[in-house]
């Protein structure tokens, strides 16, 4: 058995097999019961199991990985009803009930045969392969034990949300006679895709490959559409990023609609194969700007990868041909990252009458070791033209990081040279050496930071040069290690020796000729003495701060401040506050980033009642990015809403309401404070909110300048009042309302509302309207309707907008047909401008 242990070092290839497609999607969990084999005689229970935990004992020693493979990770065979050695063959054959861990796999089988020659193993009957990205199903699957790829066939697998498009709603299943894969990818041969859980799919992809790179890039090849069972159209390819939602990944369904600016239009795309690549071709036919035709072909490959963009429009409206053109590339070589774009426009700038061009292109050159060290090289040059004008810049830049003998060291050099200006623009060359080694009980650095003109007129303001600057900080935790200065007063110290030179700017002038320069000794010092603990309901925080500089025999200046604050907790979430801050300043500095400000000021703050949160909301969501999507954080989607899998994997909406157990709770605050150094007083404000139910949400906030010396013309001592409402019924109602009431006015100044309502198990209406009249310019009202239809996998949405622009509405009419696990741009809760409409009015500080 010896050879058992020595036969680890060889395991081999994949095997092969074929398997009849089926579909639907089968759960695996409906099992149908194991037959039992017919025996010649049944051992006694007691002496199965012995044997079968005697045998397993045996294999798990034997099996151990030998002493010269350490770095080799073996299959584990967890448990298994039944396991046999042929010493012949040198394969182990294991039945019934087979579990088996392999790194970060896992794999359950109803037999498993394990290769030791050929580093292959084979498991057969109901398969479940578990690996980091997900969990597969299958008939036979072979593991190469040596590279951790797998062929699985009879093969269903289920891709979440999360690893789609940002904003998909539903999983993404896969049926193939064959998957294979590596970690982080997965190939599906004569296989399905679809979205719909159903055993007849409202629609199916069906290819003769999938290629699957989980949060990059779906690829098949000779796709054909099944809707309702029949065939629509053959594709040579289809390609959708999985990264984020695009112009050419947003065309699976044609758009059709009606906008100002387009008048009515049809946008469309065909996906098309040139051997290893595939891209798309997009046709818009629009009745006021004409025909517009678009290539994106974008390329992955092991060492190089890039796109090519393309749209040109015959835009008849303007008379005039507009084209934008778009490429990048990037290649490895190694440790090297060679990288080139270009970016050219005709026609792009809306606002010029006359023809203009631009032109963007970027070459650089980078390193990357294992050690943190990094290197990068690029040059870039702009220029736009319009009419007979054109002006530029170029760039250069060398930027290098390495860590030397424990000291971080950071260079970076950038040129830059405009050129075709009216004026003769002077170029810059920045220069920048950031040297920084930190120890146990000190941090030192050095900062070189140097800029030098080019010849012509310095025209703007150069910044702050440090010819060299030497830095040394610490702070008594890392003096002292323990003690008084260490736990009871923590106290920082920073002494910086420099050269520095200050470039001014002389308005009348037009140049930079006032330089000045000095050599200054700076000196920080900071602490915060800990005076109450935490147990007792009062503490009492005293920060204290100490600047010294000298920059000559007669020029110096000190800053000293002090802000003290004294914190009474009432309750939980409760309290009342006082803090005063004071900074003095003596001396003079010759340099403006070093102007010290006098600060003498006494802040009060009280707060009430409960942790209780005002509520903001917008429909960001559905016009970044997604199908659907409530409003709020990045890329349009919030904080608020997102999806998660039940039990089954399947993908729920999820949506962060209000909180029924803060139903009957209210908080309450009171700001105000007074400025002693200016001899004003800061507005009391006043914010209340309060949750009646578990339903409904109300928040009002305010300011009244108390003492009437800070008024601003007629502005009235009772500022502007805010308000706020949310309603929250979750799907079936979701209502939320924010208000400004003018006060110097007397009137309603802004208003917005969100109103998203399930009307019933399939048809859904969300709309928003606001009016921004707030002040003594014109009011710019907008209304934005969508009424959406839920097709179960598909969802179908006509929008409508109504927006102000500049005195005159503009409306624009557009129906979408989207797949819920391929979001679309819907542009709705965008305004013209591309900005998030919310309920949000601000808040009074």
């Amino acid at each position: 058995m010896g050879l058992l242990t020595s036969a680890l070092a060889r395991l081999g290839s994949p095997l092969g097999g074929c398997w009849s497609r089926r579909w639907p999607f089968v759960d695996p969990d409906q099992r149908p019961p194991r037959p039992t084999p017919a025996r010649a005689g049944r051992p006694s229970p007691t002496l199965k199991a012995a044997g079968r935990l005697l045998l397993l004992l045996l294999c798990s020693h034997l099996l151990a990985p030998p002493a010269r493979a350490a770095e080799e990770t073996p299959l584990r065979l967890v448990t298994a009803d039944t396991v046999s050695y042929d010493d012949a063959r040198q394969c182990l054959l294991a039945q019934g009930g087979v579990v088996v861990e392999y790194r970060d796999y896992r794999i359950t089988a109803d037999v498993l045969e394990w290769d030791f020659a050929e580093r292959v193993a084979t498991f057969r009957g109901r398969v479940a392969l578990t690996t980091p990205e997900r969990l597969m199903h299958g008939t036979l699957l072979s593991l190469n034990l040596k590279s951790r790829a797998y062929s699985l066939e009879g093969a269903r697998i289920q891709l979440p949300p999360e690893e789609l498009q940002l904003g998909a709603q539903e999983p993404l299943y896969a049926t193939g006679a064959r998957v294979s894969g590596v970690p982080g990818e997965v190939d599906v041969e004569y296989g399905g895709i679809t979205s719909c859980d159903l055993g007849s799919p409202h629609y199916l992809l069906d290819a003769k490959r999938i290629d699957l790179i989980p949060g990059r890039r779906l690829t098949a090849r000779k796709v054909s559409l099944y809707a309702l069972g029949h065939k629509l159209i053959t594709l040579p390819g289809l390609s959708i990023p999985l990264h984020t939602v695009t112009a050419e990944s947003s065309r699976l369904v044609p758009l059709v609609g009606q906008s100002f600016d387009e008048g009515y239009y049809l946008k469309s795309a065909y996906f098309y194969v040139l051997g290893a690549l595939v891209g798309n071709l997009r046709l818009d036919l629009m009745s006021k700007k004409g025909i517009g035709f678009g290539l994106d072909q974008p390329y992955d490959f092991d060492n190089f990868s890039g796109g090519l963009h393309v749209y040109q429009l015959n835009n008849r409206e303007q008379n005039r041909q507009d084209l934008n053109v778009r490429m990048n590339h990037q290649h490895q070589l190694g440790q090297f990252n060679i990288r080139f774009g270009g970016d050219y426009r005709r026609n792009s700038l809306p606002y010029v009458t006359s023809a203009s061009t631009s032109l963007l292109t970027d070459l650089g050159i980078s390193r990357r070791t294992a050690d943190g060290t990094s290197t990068d090289l690029g040059i870039n040059r702009s220029e736009n033209s319009y009419g007979d004008r054109t002006t530029g810049n170029w760039l250069a830049r060398l930027h290098h990081n390495q860590t030397i003998a424990g000291v971080r060291a950071n260079l970076s050099l950038d040129l830059s040279q405009p050129f075709g200006l009216s004026t003769a623009s002077s170029g810059r060359l920045s220069s920048r050496l950031d040297l920084n080694r930190p120890g146990d009980a000190f941090d030192v650095g050095m900062l070189v930071d140097r800029i030098d003109t080019l010849g012509g007129t310095a025209n703007y303001f150069t910044g702050v040069q440090h010819l060299p600057e030497l830095r040394i900080a610490t702070d008594s935790s890392r003096l002292f290690k323990r003690g008084f200065l260490a736990e009871r007063l923590p106290l920082s110290a920073e002494l910086r020796l420099g050269n520095l030179r200050e470039a001014g700017y002389s308005m009348g002038a037009g140049d930079g000729s006032d330089m000045k320069e000095r050599i200054r000794t700076y000196l920080h010092l900071r602490a915060n003495p800990l005076l109450s603990s935490g147990r007792s309901p009062l503490s009492l925080q005293l920060p204290l701060e100490f600047t010294q500089a000298v920059y000559g025999a007669d020029e110096a200046q000190w800053l000293a401040g002090v802000s003290p604050s004294l914190i009474y907790r009432i309750a939980e979430a409760s309290q009342l506050s006082l803090s005063y801050s004071l900074m003095k300043q003596n001396g003079y500095t010759p340099f403006q980033f070093d102007y010290g400000t006098e600060y003498n000021s006494l802040n009060l703050s009280l707060t009430l009642g409960s942790r209780l949160r005002p509520s903001y909301s917008g429909y960001g969501g559905y016009g970044a990015y997604g199908s659907y999507g409530a409003y709020g954080g990045y890329g349009g989607y919030p904080a608020q809403e997102g999806y998660q899998s039940d039990s089954h994997g399947s993908a729920t909406r999820r949506t962060w309401g209000l909180d029924p157990q803060m139903a009957g709770k209210a908080s309450f605050t009171l700001d105000t404070g007074y400025d002693f150094e200016n001899d004003i007083a800061r507005d009391l404000v006043v914010r209340l909110n309060y949750q009646p139910t578990a339903h409904h949400q109300f928040g009002i906030s305010t300011a009244y300048d108390w003492l009437g010396k800070s008024r601003f013309g007629s502005q009235k001592r009772l500022r502007d009042v805010r308000l706020r409402w949310r309603t929250d019924y979750g799907d079936a109602l979701q209502l939320r309302v924010g208000a400004i009431w003018d006060t110097n006015r007397g009137r309603l100044g802004t208003i917005r509302t969100q109103l998203s309502s399930q009307l019933t198990r399939h048809w859904r209406l969300d709309s928003l309207y606001g009016n921004n009249a707030t002040g003594f310019g014109t009011s710019q009202p907008y209304t934005q309707v969508m009424l959406t239809r839920d097709l179960h996998c598909l969802e179908a949405s006509a929008i409508f907008r109504e927006e102000t622009v500049f005195g005159r509405k503009e409306r624009d009419l557009r129906f979408v047909l989207s797949i819920k696990a391929f979001p679309v741009n819907k542009e709705f809760g965008l305004s013209r401008s591309g900005q998030y409409l919310s309920t949000d009015v601000g808040e009074i500080f």
